[in-house]
């Protein structure tokens, strides 16, 4: 926050671009909703001031954070807005790119999220010299692998970004995703070698999901497979690691949907033929997520 203090002091809309998308980033392990706005302040002071690849990247974050919030309306307009805006090249047009893959495998297009990834490999990994841009692209994989069901190749994915950056600004992301698969896979020592590896991340919705798979040290085998159980359970049950104390909860779903269809929360896809239990759950069968 003083850093946007300062920022706003300065009246250049540029230290408020980059402020505000940097906050961002520092906010997405305790407060991704927080996160959210600042993407989306950061797309609209570089609007403002005409820097629309910058525009570009703003909205792209804020999508990916929305997403993970279950809140896949508002990444849906962001993503429109990024597509009517243009100037997005190079790694804006990347980091669009993954957003928009992720939103899809969210959606239930799988085919399409895999299509884009694909050509995200062969054509524009190789020129990555950020290693954040390579740990989104992971991240993201992983997430479309986990929503298809192919949990080996989400945590080799998951795994990967971590190693290549443990505090990094999509550590967080990868650890939740990594610890689903783990757990659906009973490989405890994964779990523990993931939250090893990502101990020096701080934020209140990290530490929720380090909560949800934290072993003892050193853990007995029935200890160890007591809470293992436990965090499958949570995770196979629509749990999201998104908690009321850090966030505002939407409203909760009013009923039936239009009609039986997949219903997901921003964990985990299921079967059912209403929107119930969970306040963060989407039922894609509507065209409105909460209707």
């Amino acid at each position: 926050e003083g850093v946007m203090s300062l920022a706003r002091r300065s009246g250049s809309a540029e230290a408020q671009m980059t402020a505000a998308m940097r906050h961002g980033v520092a906010l997405a392990t305790g407060d991704p909703r927080g996160a959210t706005d600042a993407f989306l302040e950061a797309a609209a002071i570089a609007e403002r001031a005409g820097i629309r690849p910058a525009q570009a990247m703003g909205l792209a974050n804020a999508a990916e954070s929305a997403i993970d919030l279950g809140e896949l309306a508002v990444a849906t307009r962001a993503l429109a807005e990024a597509d009517e805006i243009g100037g997005a090249t190079g790694l804006e047009q990347d980091g669009v790119a993954l957003s928009k893959a992720l939103l899809s495998a969210y959606l239930g297009d799988s085919a399409t999220a895999n299509s884009a990834l694909d050509r995200l490999e062969a054509d524009r990994r190789p020129d990555w010299t950020a290693v954040q841009m390579t740990t989104w692209y992971l991240r993201t994989r992983s997430a479309v692998r986990l929503l298809d069901g192919d949990l080996a190749s989400a945590l080799a994915d998951a795994r990967e970004s971590i190693t290549l950056e443990a505090s990094g600004g999509n550590a967080s992301t990868s650890l939740w995703q990594g610890i689903q698969a783990a757990a659906r896979l009973r490989d405890a020592e994964t779990i523990i070698d993931l939250l090893s590896a990502t101990a020096g991340l701080r934020g209140e919705w990290v530490d929720g999901v380090r909560a949800t798979a934290d072993q003892p040290s050193p853990p007995s085998p029935a200890t160890r497979s007591q809470r293992l159980g436990a965090c499958a359970r949570h995770w196979a049950t629509g749990a999201t690691a998104t908690f009321p104390s850090t966030t505002r909860s939407p409203p909760r779903p009013r009923g039936t949907c239009c009609r039986p269809s997949w219903c997901r929360t921003t964990a985990w896809p299921r079967r059912a033929p209403t929107c119930r239990g969970w306040t963060r759950t989407a039922c894609f069968g509507c065209s409105d997520p909460w209707r």
